[in-house]
């Protein structure tokens, strides 16, 4: 590496760790890099080298640029780039050309044996944002890596640009993360579906009204005078129609003024609960196959995601590989019980090794529980709250929408330990800060509903979900049992498909005329051994809707499995 370069580089290192917050330094301790240690090392004409190496960290190897750190190897092994020589860089003759860089720090990765932490897309921006007159105006674009463990042999193909597409080159690059996140296969789904007129299985809500009389109450509510904001945690009918309803159903005594927070939907329940309780480092525990917004949530708070699989058919809870996840710097796990996308209802047994672990290394459970009302058969949903010692650990969200078939409502509720639930309210504040006023007074009628309401909603689910399952048995797939929630997945795998689960959904929509949505999508992209042979079907449509579906599936393996292979490969 020539002198003059090795300087301009240590500078803009030097500079951009000189620009470190020192709060967050100083709230982190040993758990953030040491900056200023690398900001002093940082001159000379080998200064780069020096400040490289005070920033590696067995466990974390991270770049502080300005007020933000960004996780570019997430792996566990140590290495210490100081001792790299220009060629392994990917340096020649002292100039700093951007393929030969990139190519070369890839090609360190792949020796060094990093096996399932690596994100691209952030190595890319770190090495942008310290280097970024050298880029500033091409980007680094379709950067190709091959993971070295050969159990894997996954390629992947990132885009990475120091600006999002479109955006102008002499303007700062907007948020990374955002700008890394790939339109979704639900969207891409949705609009064959409607390209190709299909009966769509994939889309997540029900095709029909719910109660007419909530719809009643919230029509009335919007022409009796009370249309500006409500209380920020919630209307008093609302809250204590939520503090009833889990002393009913579960048996949990609740403080409808200090417990309980409304909030504009599940999901930002979700995100103000996480927003409660995570500091940038912690860990949380999540299990795969996963709802897709958890993994982002996370990451934009900072967290360190460390996913848990669940084994198909059964999804049975992995007990050493759990407890594994788990360590000092465990803050709380994800829960979703009834799951989206697997069906599967966590088990009393299950139940109580997660809060044995939970106890045992003080951590927290938000627990994603919008399908509560909806289990099938022998299968119970229970809490994790009500189990001893859970109380005061547990933050519990439910959702009117899945409730009470209203998904556009966007209706949710947090029950918490008032401790928590007042940092939950805090984060509504910032996120949403109300809900609609009407919305809440008819989602309090209906919580207050006999509790007859609640199990003809399960049984018709259960019905729906009956008839597509033998459809789906009639036509070759193998069906794995659901115990709860809207969906149910099938194997493709007997039909003798030759493709994965992306390119069956993509050929059914085309050639069978059904959506339905890949489990592979449920994964996070940058993990290895992603299974890629099952498929999600949603059953909370009408009767005339899943027979027609059914009837059409039963051409399934014929239009797609059949003589016709060939050509479909073709397209």
């Amino acid at each position: 590496m020539g002198p003059m370069f090795a300087v301009w580089a240590s500078d803009c290192i030097g500079a951009a760790f000189a620009r470190a917050d020192a709060d967050d330094l100083a709230d982190g301790g040993d758990e953030y890099l040491a900056v200023a240690d690398a900001s002093r090392a940082g001159g000379g004409h080998d200064g780069l080298y020096r400040a490289l190496d005070h920033v590696v960290r067995a466990h974390d190897f991270q770049l502080y640029l300005g007020q933000e750190v960004d996780d570019v190897f997430r792996a566990t092994i140590q290495f210490r780039m100081a001792l790299l020589s220009a060629e392994a860089l990917g340096f020649r003759d002292g100039n700093a050309h951007q393929t030969d860089f990139m190519q070369g720090l890839l090609h360190l990765v792949e020796l060094e044996g990093l096996d399932d932490g690596l994100d691209l897309f952030h190595a890319a921006l770190s090495v942008f944002r310290l280097v970024p007159s050298v880029w500033r105006r091409q980007g680094c674009m379709a950067l190709d890596f091959r993971q070295s463990d050969a159990k894997a042999k996954m390629h992947v193909r990132m885009r990475a640009a120091i600006r999002p597409q479109g955006q102008d080159d002499t303007m700062k690059p907007a948020n990374s993360l955002l700008s890394g996140l790939p339109t979704t296969i639900f969207s891409v789904i949705s609009a064959l579906a409607v390209e190709h007129r299909a009966i769509n299985l994939g889309q997540g809500f029900p095709d029909t009204e719910g109660p007419a009389d909530m719809v009643d109450a919230a029509a009335d509510a919007l022409r009796d005078g009370r249309n500006q904001y409500p209380p920020l945690a919630g209307l008093p009918e609302l809250r204590g129609a939520v503090a009833r309803s889990n002393a009913r159903f579960y048996g949990i005594a609740v403080d409808p003024a200090r417990e309980v927070v409304v909030t504009c939907g599940a999901t930002e329940a979700i995100t103000a609960s996480l927003m409660a309780l995570v500091n940038r480092g912690d860990e949380v525990v999540v299990f795969e196959p996963l709802y897709d917004t958890y993994v982002p949530v996370l990451e934009m708070l900072g967290a360190v995601v460390r996913k848990v699989r669940l084994a198909p058919p059964h999804w049975d809870l992995p007990r050493a590989e759990l407890a594994a996840a788990f360590g000092p710097r465990t803050k709380a796990i994800l829960l979703n019980t009834p799951m989206n996308p697997t069906g599967k209802v966590f088990t009393r047994d299950e139940l109580e090794f997660i809060a044995g672990l939970l106890a045992q290394h003080d951590a927290y459970a938000v627990c994603d529980e919008v399908y509560e009302h909806l289990t099938f058969g022998a299968a119970r949903h229970l809490p994790l709250m009500t189990l001893p010692g859970m109380r005061e650990r547990t933050i519990r969200i439910g959702s009117a929408g899945k409730s009470f078939s209203m998904t556009g409502w966007k209706v949710g509720y947090v029950t918490a330990p008032a401790p928590l639930a007042d940092l939950v309210m805090k984060a509504h504040q910032l996120l949403t800060f109300t809900v609609a006023p009407n919305l809440q007074r008819a989602v309090a009628m209906g919580l207050d509903k006999d509790t007859a309401y609640f199990h003809q909603l399960a049984d018709g689910m259960r019905g729906a979900r009956d008839t597509l399952a033998d459809g789906l048995a009639r036509a070759g797939l193998s069906v794995l049992p659901s115990d709860g929630s809207y969906f149910l997945i099938a194997d493709i795998a007997p039909l003798g498909f030759a493709g994965d689960d992306v390119a069956f959904c993509q050929q059914m929509i085309r050639d069978v005329g059904v959506a339905a949505i890949p489990v592979s999508a449920f994964y996070d992209s940058r993990g290895t051994d992603i299974p890629a042979r099952y498929v999600r079907f949603a059953f909370c449509k009408k009767a005339e809707v899943i027979a027609g579906a059914v009837a059409r599936l039963q051409s399934v393996r014929e239009r797609l499995c059949a003589g016709n292979l060939a050509e479909i490969q073709k397209r």
